[in-house]
């Protein structure tokens, strides 16, 4: 029998295999659980380092780490934004509870989406517009409780980059 949600879990301990995902056999990659859940989803991650990238891919989920202190998601080699919001996410698209991490390319690009982002680190990321956050075209973006050090930029905003936002 395959697990279907609504509740998804990740562990770096986990297996990324369809039909786990469950509490018991969680996943390996918060990615991998992003693409099993569907809109309304909560996808719970546990404490560890989880070197990937995320694209939410328009789904309206929400993301949570068991600690922010803790729970870390690190660019590590890849050529891109930690976390994209690209595909018309809402408010509703939740991501919450991380440290993000080490990129050279930036922490989290929001574009023509509006999540909200609560209980972040966002830390040690350049880019050449916000080094933090980079933000084109949102409607309504949150952000709250969210810590920004050591993020640089060699254009516009080492911690966050604003451009054509309307609240």
């Amino acid at each position: 029998e395959f697990y279907s949600g609504p509740d998804w879990y990740v562990s770096i301990e986990g297996i990324n295999e369809i039909g786990f995902g469950d509490e018991e056999h969680p996943f390996a990659s918060i990615q991998y659980a992003i693409d099993a859940s569907n809109h309304g989803d909560i996808i719970y991650v546990q404490s560890g380092t989880y070197y990937e990238n995320l694209n939410l891919n328009g789904k309206n989920i929400t993301l949570i780490g068991e600690d922010k202190l803790t729970t870390i998601i690190d660019a590590g080699a890849a050529d891109s934004r930690i976390v994209t919001f690209n595909s018309g996410e809402n408010a509703t698209c939740v991501l919450s509870g991380f440290t993000i991490s080490n990129s050279q390319y930036g922490a989290i690009s929001v574009e023509g989406s509006s999540p909200t982002l609560e209980n972040l680190i966002i830390k040690d990321n350049t880019a050449n517009d916000g080094g933090g956050v980079y933000v084109n075209d949102s409607q309504g973006l949150t952000i709250s409780n969210c810590e920004f050090s050591e993020n640089s930029s060699t254009g516009h905003g080492g911690a966050l980059s604003i451009w054509n936002h309307s609240n």
